[in-house]
C-alpha cells in the first residue's frame, strides 16, 4: 500500500486540488460493498461445495464442473477463500484509478506506476503461492491446507486457482463500472455538489511523475 504514493497523478496548474470526502466515500462504499459481497457469494458456492455426509458435493459448483464428486474439504475451502479476499482488494487498487473522475480502468490515460505494478504482481504472486503450498495445519480444530495437498478433490488445483483468479477478475470490471456509474450519478443530480468538484479539477493540468 505504501507504493502507491508512487503512482502518477495530474494535478491542477492553475489552483490547488479540491478535495470532496463525501464523493470519495460514497464511491469508495460502492466498491467495498461489491467486493464484501462477491466474497460472501464464493463463500456460500464452496460451501455448498463442501462434501456431505456422503462424501459427495451437489452445488451447482460440481453441476459446472468447477469442483468434482468429492467436493472440497473445509481445509480448502479456507485456502479458496484466503485467495480471493487479497486478490480482490489488491485489484482494487487498480479499478479505483481514473480520469476526470468517471473514465473506465482500461481507459486511463497512464499506465499505474512501475513500482506500483511490481509490488502489486509481488502481492499476487506470494498471495497465490500461499493459497496452494500452504502447509497441512490444525487451526481452532479446522484442518487448514493449500490446494495442492489433501485428498477430497478430483480437480487439480491449478483449475481451481484459474476459476477464483477469473472470478476476481470479474469482480474488479463490475467495480469498475459500478464506480464509473457513481461518479455518473453524482454528477447527473449534483450530488455532494459534486459539478462544482469537477470544475476545479478539470482546469489546465500538468501530469506530475514521482521521481
Amino acid at each position: 500500500m505504501l507504493a502507491i504514493s508512487y503512482e502518477d497523478i495530474s494535478h491542477s496548474s492553475t489552483r490547488p486540488q479540491r478535495c470532496q470526502l463525501r464523493v470519495l466515500f460514497a464511491v469508495a462504499a460502492v466498491q467495498a460493498s461489491i467486493a464484501c459481497i462477491s466474497s460472501w457469494l464464493l463463500l456460500w458456492a464452496v460451501m455448498g461445495a463442501a462434501q456431505d455426509e456422503n462424501g459427495n458435493a451437489g452445488s451447482w459448483l460440481y453441476r459446472l464442473g468447477i469442483v468434482g464428486m468429492e467436493g472440497l474439504t473445509p481445509g480448502h475451502i479456507v485456502s479458496m477463500m484466503a485467495l480471493q479476499v487479497p486478490v480482490t482488494n489488491l485489484l482494487t487498487a487498480l479499478s479505483v484509478r481514473t480520469h476526470n473522475n468517471s473514465s473506465f480502468l482500461w481507459t486511463a490515460p497512464s499506465r499505474p506506476h512501475g513500482l506500483v505494478l511490481a509490488m502489486l504482481s509481488i502481492s499476487l504472486v506470494l498471495t497465490t503461492l500461499l493459497a496452494v503450498f500452504w502447509p497441512v495445519h490444525a487451526v481452532d480444530y479446522v484442518t487448514t491446507m493449500g490446494l495442492a495437498y489433501g485428498s477430497g478433490r478430483d480437480r487439480s488445483s491449478l483449475f481451481i486457482i484459474c476459476w477464483v483468479w477469473l472470478y476476481c477478475i470479474l469482480i474488479c470490471i463490475v467495480q469498475d463500472i459500478a464506480k464509473t456509474g457513481m461518479h455518473k450519478l453524482l454528477f447527473r443530480y449534483n450530488i455532494f455538489g459534486y459539478r462544482c468538484t469537477v470544475a476545479a479539477v478539470d482546469a489546465p493540468s500538468t501530469r506530475m511523475k514521482s521521481s
